[in-house]
C-alpha cells in the first residue's frame, strides 16, 4: 500500500509541475491586484490545492490531492469574474472531474466520478496570500454506492506567485 502511496504522490507532483509550465499570466481587467499561481492547502476535507490561471484572464484550472480514505485527484476548470472594481474578489463557477481510491474499513476499490464547483476568490492586495471559499459538489459513478456528495468544498488558503 506504501508503494501506491508514493507513486500517487509523484503523480501528483508531476501535474502540478506540468500545470505550472503549460499556463500563462493572468492579469485583472484593472491592472490591479491578480496572481498566476496559488499553491496551498483547502479544508473540508484536507487537500493540497493548486490554482493556475490561463493566458485568458477568467479562466483557471485547479487540481486538488486528498488523502482521506485513500487518495482523490480532481481537476477543475473554472471560470472567473469580478466582484469589485479593482478585482481582487471574483466569484467562479466551474465543472471537472476526479479519480484515486477509497478505503473505507476494510473496503478498497477505485473512485471515478464528476464534479461541479462555485465560490468566492479573494486575493490580498499587498500579500501573497489568496484565499476562498466554495461548495464542490460531485456524483461517484464508480464506488460500491455509486452516490452523490454534496458535503466537499471549504475554505481554501493559498500562497500565490
Amino acid at each position: 500500500m506504501k508503494k501506491i502511496h508514493q507513486k500517487l504522490f509523484v503523480l501528483v507532483i508531476l501535474c502540478f509541475g506540468c500545470t505550472l509550465g503549460v499556463f500563462g499570466q493572468a492579469k485583472s481587467n484593472s491592472g490591479n491586484p491578480s496572481y498566476k499561481t496559488a499553491l496551498g492547502i483547502k479544508f473540508a476535507p484536507f487537500a493540497v490545492s493548486l490554482k493556475n490561471f490561463s493566458r485568458t484572464k477568467n479562466r483557471a484550472f485547479e487540481l486538488l490531492a486528498d488523502f482521506n480514505n485513500g487518495f482523490r485527484l480532481t481537476g477543475l476548470y473554472e471560470l472567473h469574474g469580478n466582484l469589485n472594481a479593482a478585482g481582487n474578489v471574483k466569484w467562479y463557477v466551474g465543472f471537472g472531474g476526479h479519480t484515486g481510491y477509497y478505503k473505507k474499513g476494510v473496503e478498497e476499490g477505485a473512485m471515478l466520478g464528476i464534479d461541479a464547483v462555485g465560490g468566492f476568490d479573494y486575493k490580498f492586495r499587498n500579500a501573497p496570500i489568496n484565499i476562498s471559499l466554495d461548495w464542490q459538489p460531485s456524483f461517484e459513478f464508480i464506488n460500491p454506492e455509486s452516490e452523490f456528495q454534496a458535503g466537499r468544498g471549504g475554505v481554501a488558503v493559498r500562497f500565490a506567485f
